[in-house]
């Protein structure tokens, strides 16, 4: 087994990458083995978070084997159905979600829960995990001691499955205080002294916001489509940015927020 990881972490510097959704890049599809597929959930440096395509019978859905390498050390995280992974970091901690917006792949094992690693535990070849309860959390994001989460309406009797989240920030680990910042809209970055946050509308192709969190108002980011691109917060240049053909892209922050993120009028 350890001869297997070490040759599929090999493996994944020879693909050629390209930016699909927000912290997730995937790599290009290349058959391995028994068709086994690697997805890249996060890269730097010698630090990645990737996934190996594990088939299990014809009768049962696939599901996926979930690993961090960082140089010599290579960990399983989990090994579940389907292969869904959003990551998120924040100081010493990477936050990870397993839901995948497919009913059919729901693992509440996995699925119901905020998985959160101390990353320089992983570097040290310890897995040292923590969870929080969240029913259908699809992405989160900590702030200092605010956590920031996109959580699904539940309702899986539509094609889309629990792709539609409204937007969340809680400070008690029991999220029992969580208070509702925008409806139908999915985070995708969130500034970081967590005053901003920039989101996917669920509703509408291709159409995305910037949320003042003190507010809960936003204003619509024009002309632009943001589907396919790595959107992140810039610490270097205290904006929100977004890489194309490797070249970093800066969002201004709106001077105006019209709209209330809690009752969107279209």
């Amino acid at each position: 087994m350890v001869q297997k990881v070490l040759l599929l972490v090999v493996v994944l510097f020879m693909f050629s990458c390209s930016q699909t959704t927000s912290n997730q890049i995937l790599c290009s599809a290349q058959e391995l083995n028994d068709s086994k597929v690697i997805s890249i959930h996060h890269k730097k440096g010698d630090f990645i978070v990737y996934s190996e395509y594990k088939k299990v019978d014809e009768k049962s859905n696939d599901s996926s084997l979930f690993y961090v390498s960082f140089k010599e050390n290579q960990m399983l995280l989990f090994d579940k159905v389907g292969d869904c992974l959003n990551v998120s970091f924040c100081d010493n901690e990477m936050l990870i979600n397993t839901l995948d917006v497919r009913p059919e792949y729901y693992s509440p094992l996995y699925d119901d829960f905020i998985w959160i690693f101390k990353i320089d535990s992983l570097k040290k070849g310890v897995l040292s995990k923590d969870s929080i309860y969240c029913k259908h959390c699809i992405s989160s994001y900590k702030v200092g001691d605010k956590l920031f989460f996109s959580k699904s309406i539940e309702r899986d009797d539509f094609y889309g499955g629990y792709a539609w989240t409204n937007i969340y920030v809680a400070t008690n680990k029991d999220l029992s205080d969580s208070m509702k910042i925008a409806t139908m809209s999915k985070i995708k970055a969130v500034s970081l002294d967590g005053k901003f946050i920039f989101a996917e509308v669920c509703d509408i192709d291709s159409l995305f916001i910037i949320i003042d969190v003190g507010t809960k108002k936003f204003s619509y980011v024009e002309n632009s489509n943001y589907s396919g691109q790595d959107v992140y917060y810039s610490i270097r240049k205290n904006k929100f940015c977004f890489t194309l053909n490797e070249n970093e892209f800066d969002l201004d922050i709106p001077n105006n927020f019209p709209f209330d993120a809690l009752e969107r009028d279209r």
